[in-house]
């Protein structure tokens, strides 16, 4: 499956559609998992990858009823950036101080 690599955050696509959803990875450990169908797009995060444990850390809504996917890599790009970023905020991270 594809690899998405920012910030040494690894999304790992796991279903291009109907779903489109990922594994995401952080020092080689899944940390959440990420999700979009019937244009609900949210990212769960794991805490010892235990479901009573976990948290949505970001969720967002399109208008679109139909949407089981991203529609451009742009509009990829751009969740997965503020999902990165909501996931580096929940842990209290700094991105220029991580290391693999």
């Amino acid at each position: 499956m594809e690899k998405i690599d920012i910030n040494k955050i690894y999304f790992e696509l796991t279903c291009w559609a109907c779903p489109e959803q990922y594994n995401v990875f952080f020092k080689w450990v899944i940390v959440w998992y990420i999700r979009l169908r019937h244009w609900y797009l949210y990212a769960e995060y794991y805490k010892d990858w235990i479901e009573e444990n976990s948290k949505v850390i970001y969720e967002y809504t399109f208008d679109d009823v139909r949407k089981w996917c991203f529609y451009t890599d742009e509009e990829r790009q751009l969740h997965m950036n503020n999902i990165k970023q909501e996931y580096y905020n929940y842990l209290n991270l700094d991105i220029n101080n991580l290391t693999k």
